[in-house]
């Protein structure tokens, strides 16, 4: 009887501990610096995210990091400006998602945030700002294009992303323009020297 008793303990047991082995390690999860957890159970994102840190979960849920640390887009954006001239531009924008809206921006995109959303508002606001000035404005006046530029795209992103700084790192204009500007820069220099 003794015996007996000892298999089903054995029997019963360790499948019982190792059960709650599972699920006590199913019951945790670690957020790291900089990131937060999206909660999701069976697949229906729930209204809640975990912070950074150690947290308790039901075994059933499901948790996906997102990070919340400061991410580059860069982005290209054929445009022209107010004098019809076209301009071909790449923008870098340094920004971070609002850990507030981690969770809807989940359920809306899925985590594609700066291709379905960053990259198409960066094309569209280029292309309004660089109509509002002259090739040579665009050249001349680049910080404040770089200004505008940013405060538009603040608050276009502004449901999702805090958007930190915006650099132009390239114009590039028609080869037409290229060799006007050049000419007109040999011509005047030409006006000088003599």
């Amino acid at each position: 009887m003794k015996e007996f008793i000892g298999v089903i303990a054995v029997t019963v047991g360790i499948p019982l501990l190792l059960l709650l082995f599972i699920v006590g390690v199913k019951s945790f999860t670690i957020i790291p610096a900089g990131h937060v957890g999206v909660v999701t159970q069976f697949g229906k994102v729930q209204d809640f995210t975990f912070d950074e840190g150690l947290n308790i979960k039901s075994p059933l849920m499901s948790v996906y990091k997102f990070s919340v640390l400061t991410s580059k887009v860069e982005a290209g954006a054929a445009a022209a400006s107010k004098d019809l001239q076209t301009v071909a531009a790449t923008i870098a924008v340094n920004y971070r998602l609002r850990s507030e809206t981690v969770a809807e921006q989940y359920r809306n995109v899925k985590g594609a945030y700066e291709v379905t959303i960053a990259a198409p508002a960066i094309q569209e606001v280029v292309k309004s700002v660089t109509a509002q000035y002259t090739a040579d404005e665009l050249i001349t006046k680049r910080g404040e294009v770089s200004q505008l530029i940013q405060s538009r795209l603040a608050e276009r992103l502004s449901a999702y992303a805090i958007v930190e700084t915006v650099s132009i790192t390239n114009f590039d204009f028609s080869e037409s323009f290229n060799r006007a500007i050049e000419a007109k820069v040999t011509a005047e220099q030409d006006a000088l020297a003599s």
